[in-house]
């Protein structure tokens, strides 16, 4: 998965929540059972979810999956 990123523990049984930038396009996706299904997103919700994921790394959101 090259120009992946997982964000901040989200997911579910099967995999994360992923975002990537792909020719000047960006996207996201739940990984599930069946595979990963890419959708488009604007750029402010990347932007805003690498924000959140660096801030996870520097621990700056703690939060158990429940």
């Amino acid at each position: 998965m090259r120009n992946t990123r997982g964000i901040g523990g989200i997911g579910n049984q099967y995999g994360h929540l992923y975002i990537k930038e792909e020719n000047e396009s960006f996207y996201w996706c739940i990984e599930d059972c069946t595979g990963m299904f890419w959708e488009e997103i604007p750029k402010f919700l990347y932007d805003t979810l690498v924000k959140y994921d660096e801030e996870c790394e520097q621990g700056l959101h703690n939060y158990e999956n429940k």
